[in-house]
């Protein structure tokens, strides 16, 4: 969505600092993710505690789900170092 602006203005940075933010963001959505599994005990999912059990998975699901998408992100982002936006 941003190539045709980028490519417009001269302005590559922007693919740079976007690819940053978004890291972040996934970053920060493992941290959070972290400290909710380190709140109910960092143990796997499962046992007699259903509530708690619950809130593992849902905490451990997020640690994957928002490290994957950082993996994403900086495979996403390399090329832009690279390659130019307007080829």
């Amino acid at each position: 969505m941003l190539v045709p602006w980028v490519c417009a203005t001269g302005h590559h940075w922007t693919l740079h600092m976007f690819t940053l933010l978004t890291l972040v963001v996934s970053l920060i959505g493992v941290w959070l993710a972290w400290r909710q599994w380190g709140k109910v005990g960092r143990h796997w999912p499962g046992g007699s505690d259903r509530r708690a059990s619950r809130f593992r998975f849902m905490a451990v699901g997020g640690i994957i789900l928002s490290a994957l998408s950082a993996l994403l992100i900086v495979a996403e982002g390399i090329p832009n170092f690279y390659l130019g936006a307007c080829l």
